[in-house]
């Protein structure tokens, strides 16, 4: 949604598999919203309204990282908005 200029952003989560970066991303994410959180837990990722991958890292290991939380079979059928961020 468009105010002013600004977006306002609806509920965002940023999955949480552990990379290191996560906590920056958070930051910058509470400079325009406080409606975010930070989680691995699949109904908060299906509740939000756009999803959030932080990383710093490569692809492969992420992508363990995710199959290792049980995540994968998730983010392969959600119909959301997502934003990879490195």
């Amino acid at each position: 949604m468009l105010n002013n200029g600004i977006y306002f952003l609806n509920m965002v989560t940023i999955v949480d598999y552990g990379d290191v970066c996560i906590n920056e991303v958070a930051a910058s994410i509470s400079k325009v919203t406080n409606d975010y959180k930070v989680s691995r837990n699949e109904l908060d990722i299906c509740g939000a309204d756009k999803i959030i991958f932080a990383g710093c890292g490569n692809a492969p290991a992420v992508m363990r990282k995710i199959q290792m939380l049980n995540l994968y079979s998730l983010l392969r059928v959600i119909k959301k908005q997502f934003l990879e961020s490195d």
